[in-house]
């Protein structure tokens, strides 16, 4: 008995120091994302191994999460009119073999021999059947890479959306494996510098306006080895970045360089990437609506109503949407009605300009 008691006053003692670090936890900015951190330990910044398992105690797994219908469930109606079974919509491993660079940090993407690149090879099937006169509208869900639950959840949704890892988590390779298994394209999220860094810093390796053009290569390098199967590149934070030609320059023209997309989040208004992209005809995108989890259902809901609304205006629109299991609820109902409006839900690859 004296023993159960002991336990029992350890278990109070432990659940009262949860609380506490808890209640220090500084909240994110408003506008801005949160994020959770996996540093690894100095000296064993090697890329990750693909046996590594994605974390199954993740800070957030006491979430009380929803239960979202599966894309076979009746009544789900996809891009394009189809529905039923997930796995047709399922897309080849990756890496190929043939695209990918080894390098002192780990696997790198590179266009190949035959002159496909990652872009071509690890895009989401577009669906097929659509007329060039209906719009279409594009989701890109990023903020995964640490909480398991959160993409877990994310994989219940339509596999036209698109998802973005950031480079940080554990167990990367897996995710980008099981997101593939559901018809999911997969993204690289790179942090860029915000205004007020240090003081807002995005992680290790975030790219900076004044580091020289040697050292933002070796760390864009490092943030790319982090995983592969990637169609393309998006940022994380980064509007002082975005909005710096000099720095901008060597960056985009990197990602044309490996054969890959660049989406713009659309947060730098002033940003000098769609310039630049021009320029050396690089695969590029910025998004029109931006929806962020801390948002309400209204706020979500108008967000949407705007997603569309830009579409039937330009032929297509691209919004970015912070992981959130309401957020990817409020997603799913909007998704499975939007076939009936005559709107197609496609992967972010097939909403780029060129491409409408």
């Amino acid at each position: 008995m004296k023993a159960l008691a002991i336990t029992a006053t350890l278990v109070v003692l432990l659940l009262s120091l949860g609380i506490a670090v808890l209640a220090v936890l500084p909240s994110p900015q408003p506008g801005e994302q949160s994020v959770i951190v996996d540093v690894v330990p100095e000296g064993q910044e090697g890329a990750p191994t693909g046996d590594e398992a994605p974390a199954g105690n993740d800070q957030r797994s006491d979430l009380n999460i929803p239960e979202l219908p599966k894309t076979d469930t009746p009544g789900l109606t996809l891009a394009g009119g189809q529905s039923g079974d997930p796995k047709r919509y399922a897309l080849p491993p990756a890496p190929v073999e043939a695209l990918v660079e080894q390098s002192e940090y780990g696997p790198l993407p590179k266009i190949g021999e035959d002159g496909k690149t990652p872009a071509e090879a690890y895009a989401a099937r577009a669906p097929t059947g659509l007329g060039r006169e209906v719009p279409r509208v594009a989701i890109l869900v990023d903020g995964l890479g640490q909480a398991d639950v959160i993409t877990q959840v994310l994989l219940r949704m339509p596999p036209q959306i698109s998802i973005a890892l950031g480079p940080y988590g554990r167990g990367l390779q897996d995710w980008v494996a099981k997101a593939r298994e559901k018809g999911h394209e997969v993204f690289l999220q790179i942090p860029l510098e915000p205004p007020d860094y240090p003081t807002n810093d995005p992680g290790p390796h975030t790219l900076l306006t004044d580091a020289g053009e040697a050292e933002n290569e070796g760390r864009l390098n490092w943030l790319m080895s982090r995983f592969t199967g990637y169609v393309g590149v998006t940022n994380y934070f980064g509007t002082k970045f975005q909005s710096t030609e000099s720095v901008m320059r060597p960056l985009l023209t990197e990602m044309k360089d490996r054969g890959l997309l660049y989406i713009s989040d659309g947060s730098a208004s002033n940003s000098t990437a769609p310039e630049i992209a021009q320029s050396i005809d690089l695969g590029f995108a910025s998004a029109a609506v931006q929806i962020d989890a801390q948002q309400s259902p209204e706020e979500i809901e108008a967000a949407l109503a705007k997603l569309v609304e830009t579409a039937k205006a330009q032929g297509t629109a691209i919004g970015v949407a912070e992981a959130g299991p309401e957020t990817m609820q409020q997603i799913l109902r909007w998704a499975s009605a939007l076939h009936q409006k005559g709107i197609a839900l496609v992967p972010v690859s097939a909403a780029l300009p060129a491409q409408s």
